[in-house]
């Protein structure tokens, strides 16, 4: 490979790496904002107390190529629930989900993985998973 070829290639890394990055968005309070670009989200509560209950907000920006119909959300246990406002997210607009998990019951240092699922009227994207990441710590 000539030089001309591995300097092309390392622009073309630099760019992408990039792009990749500026999809990690931020908002005001300098918490990450989740992108809604496929049907699987992930975020990670990392370790909790064990026994305490934990509410957090996170904030999902639609990186569809359209604008998407929030409806409702369901939880798979009694341990995590969720609250949307149902809505129409506009293509780079922002929605809101309000998670509450309960890590009574857990033992100490259990690693759980539960789904919130957030219903939308899209047909392609129906049914999107928000896997939550939790680990309990404590007594």
């Amino acid at each position: 490979m000539n030089a001309k070829k591995a300097v092309y290639l390392l622009i073309i890394v630099f760019l992408v790496a990039g792009g990749v990055r500026a999809l990690a968005y931020k908002d005001k309070s300098g918490e990450e904002i989740l992108n809604l670009d496929s049907a699987t989200l992930r975020y990670d509560f990392g370790v909790v107390e064990k026994d305490s209950v934990i509410k957090k907000t996170l904030t999902i920006r639609n990186a569809l190529n359209r604008a998407i119909e929030i409806k409702s959300a369901q939880s798979t246990c009694e341990c995590i629930s969720a609250i949307l406002k149902p809505q129409k997210v506009k293509r780079g607009g922002v929605f809101e989900v309000e998670i509450t998990f309960d890590s009574s019951g857990l033992d100490k240092h259990q690693y759980l993985e539960e789904v919130v699922y957030i219903l939308t009227s899209d047909k392609d994207y129906e049914l999107i998973r928000l896997v939550a990441l939790v680990e309990a710590e404590g007594k």
